[in-house]
């Protein structure tokens, strides 16, 4: 695809990529490094919504097999340069090692701006949903019948995935699995060999015609076995004794806690599901469950339990980081797995980052990744296979906890904000008429305007945007509290704006021209869009800063606190592996935790 750059922007954000790799005091040249061929699997677990500080807060609580894993290079330091912070655009950098502005993945959702459609980041309406029911069909009948499937079609340029099959010759197998499916999918890539996720509506694994014409035989044979269901009834309790979550997290049970919103209670224990029902059908007897327990299970650490079953399942299966065939060259292509840890995100958004359930989920995942890590290497030997651990986001402190401690924030209603500028933009251009409105809607950060409309009423794109700008910024000439800044989404602005704001910069790099919105809102710190007990999506530093950890072959374990960029991970790896780094790539290299050694 034509990028949507003009000269003008790509030297602007050359000179930010050159500016901020000079202040993380980038190498001048990457030293020669440890031969690729010892590594046969590659592993990135993205743990969704892990703030960089649980490594630390939590550290004493963790053990010795997962997050503080010997092996591990730890980068304390790691930003997003990017302000759409959520689970879309923040697995794409990831992969891409590159921000939105050039993967295009601007928002889990965005509006087309042709015809005011809303689009889902991985929707794609040439390929089909593939799950149990579903595989029965063929996808021309799913098509028909109006199902669209998940694909990697909307993201820009390459992978790291990509990059990995296009140097092996296609030989290395590139997969993706998590909860949701834009994680796995903008994990792995176009040239992915699979990309799976959990359909919580039917507690199966699937994924879509894109990858498979069915699903593969091992995955079928699980979701005959319905390894979701074995946690119906299960209690989720406190791993840890009680008495330690008062000296990390805040009181339990605070009234802003969502549990209830699906089905969980505030309090531990935590009981998965109710009581079985059992109906008859015609040839045997089974048990159904209610309909709210897989969105229960979804929003546990048995959810993970279950990611890792199936990546497991998958490694065996599929022989990955096996060496196969009869020549050398063979057995040289690595494998990549792209895992996505999707609950610890649903546990943020209903309890908190101070909670004792968000406690208790960051010591079970560094637990569930310690045990998976020694399952790989009796499987494949940690010696052979690179490890990355990192975040798609942070979160910030629940608004109404934020206000308890005297630190400001609070809550913003949507609505108001649309109102207020559907009420400025019809002063300004008349009655939108026709039961229209001048807003499509809000995508935090960004708010959408309907430009069929502006092209109606004669009205640039850019005025109408500052309009809209000062209308959400302002509450006649008073600052409206909640929003530290509204800036027109127009690319000229944002890129002169951006050379002296930081925030403005962050608006900049998540603009992509024809998906991104009209304004970008910037909420003050501490306050939230939605109803949600904690949220992210903003340009401020606690949803920007997640951990980096990295491991394997080439690889100097140490804390290194400089600050580094997300982007880096992407290129970093595809140095170890000696491959060209994704072709939109803004990161550097790592250098810092890499092993020098003496030249092949």
């Amino acid at each position: 695809m034509r990028s949507t750059y003009s000269p003008g922007a790509v030297a602007l954000m050359t000179t930010l990529v050159w500016v901020g790799a000079a202040s993380r005091g980038a190498d001048p040249a990457p030293p020669t490094r440890a031969p690729p061929a010892r590594v046969r699997l590659v592993v990135v677990i993205v743990v969704d919504q892990f703030r960089a500080d649980y490594l630390t807060r939590f550290e004493s609580l963790f053990g010795a097999d997962g997050f503080l894993r010997p092996g591990f290079a730890r980068f304390t330091q790691a930003y997003f340069r990017h302000g759409t912070t959520s689970t879309g655009p923040g697995h794409a950098t990831i992969s891409t090692g590159a921000p939105p502005s050039v993967h295009g993945i601007v928002g889990n959702e965005w509006y087309r701006r042709a015809d005011g459609v809303r689009v889902y980041c991985v929707d794609d309406e040439h390929c089909a949903p593939l799950g149990p029911e579903s595989s029965r069909q063929t996808a021309e009948q799913r098509r028909d019948e109006g199902a669209h499937g998940s694909s990697p079609a909307n993201l820009i340029g390459t992978t790291l995935g990509d990059q990995l099959k296009l140097a092996t010759g296609r030989r290395a197998r590139v997969w993706g699995v998590a909860l949701k499916d834009r994680a796995a999918v903008l994990l792995g890539g176009k040239l992915a060999d699979g990309a799976i996720w959990w359909d919580s509506q039917t507690g199966a694994f699937v994924s879509s015609s894109y990858y498979f014409s069915e699903l593969p035989g091992w995955l079928a044979q699980l979701n005959e076995q319905r390894i979701a269901d074995r946690f119906y009834g299960a209690r989720w309790e406190r791993c840890l004794p009680e008495s330690i979550y008062a000296q990390y997290a805040r009181a339990d049970d605070a009234p802003y806690e969502r549990g209830p919103s699906v089905h969980l209670s505030n309090t531990f224990p935590k009981v998965i599901g109710g009581e079985q029902s059992r109906s008859e059908t015609d040839d045997s007897r089974k048990v159904v469950l209610p309909p709210d327990y897989y969105e229960a299970l979804s929003a546990t650490p048995f959810a993970n339990e279950l990611v890792f079953d199936v990546v497991r399942r998958l490694i065996e299966a599929e022989d990955l980081g096996v060496a196969r065939g009869n020549s050398a060259a063979d057995g040289a292509a690595p494998d990549l797995v792209v895992i996505g840890l999707s609950a610890n995100d649903a546990v943020g958004h209903l309890f908190g980052p101070f909670s004792h359930e968000v406690l208790d989920m960051a010591v079970r995942t560094d637990r569930q990744i310690g045990e998976f890590l020694n399952w790989l290497d009796r499987r494949v030997g940690l010696e052979h296979c690179l490890v990355a651990v990192t975040a798609d986001h942070g979160a910030g402190l629940e608004s109404e906890y934020a206000q308890e401690l005297r630190l400001g924030g609070g809550r913003v209603e949507p609505k108001k904000l649309i109102e207020d500028v559907e009420a400025a933009l019809t002063q300004r251009c008349g009655p939108a008429g026709g039961g229209r409105h001048y807003v499509l809607g809000l995508k935090a950060p960004w708010l959408y305007l309907d430009s069929v409309l502006m092209v109606e009423k004669e009205i640039a794109g850019p005025e109408a945007a500052r309009v809209a700008a000062s209308a959400l910024a302002h509450l006649g000439s008073i600052p409206r509290p909640g929003i530290g800044a509204a800036y027109p989404g127009d690319l000229p602005y944002l890129r002169e704006a951006a050379l002296a704001d930081p925030i403005a910069a962050c608006a900049l790099y998540s603009a992509y021209e024809g998906r991104s919105g009209d304004v970008y809102v910037h909420l003050a710190p501490f306050w939230a869009f939605s109803t949600q007990a904690a949220e992210h999506s903003s340009a401020n530093s606690y949803d920007r800063h997640v951990p980096i950890l990295l491991s394997g072959p080439g690889v100097k374990p140490a804390r290194y606190s400089q600050e580094v960029d997300v982007c880096d991970l992407a290129v970093t790896l595809a140095a170890l592996l000696e491959i060209e780094p994704p072709v939109n790539a803004a990161g550097r290299v790592l250098n810092q935790a890499l092993l020098e050694t003496a030249p092949r």
